[in-house]
C-alpha cells in the first residue's frame, strides 16, 4: 500500500467507525476500539457494520458513500475483508437526517 492508499484508508475507516461505533453497546463498542488501537481498521470497520446490523442501528446515508470509497480502496490493495464489508453493508440501514 503506498502512502497515498493508506492516508485513504485510515481517513474512511476512521469516519466510519466514528460513525457507527458510538451507537454501540459498551462491549461492542470497546472490542472495536481495541482493534482500532492494535491497527486494523479494516476489521474494525467489518465489526462495525456488524454490529450495526446485529443491533439494528440505522446509519446515516452520508456515510455510504465513505463505505463506498473503503471499498474500493480495499479492491484496489488486494485486502481480505472487502468482501465480508461489501455483504455487511448491503445489510445494514441506512437513513437521511439522523
Amino acid at each position: 500500500m503506498n502512502q497515498e492508499q493508506a492516508d485513504r484508508y485510515d481517513r474512511e475507516s476512521g469516519i466510519i467507525a466514528a460513525a457507527i461505533v458510538p451507537s454501540l453497546p459498551v462491549e461492542a463498542r470497546t472490542y472495536i476500539e481495541s482493534v482500532l488501537e492494535i491497527g486494523d481498521p479494516a476489521f474494525a470497520v467489518d465489526l462495525a457494520l456488524q454490529g450495526a446490523l446485529e443491533f439494528d442501528l440505522v446509519i446515516p446515508v452520508d456515510i455510504r458513500s465513505n463505505i463506498d470509497a473503503f471499498v474500493v480502496l480495499l479492491t484496489e490493495i488486494g485486502a481480505g475483508d472487502v468482501d465480508r464489508i461489501r455483504h455487511w453493508t448491503e445489510q445494514v440501514k441506512f437513513s437521511v437526517g439522523l
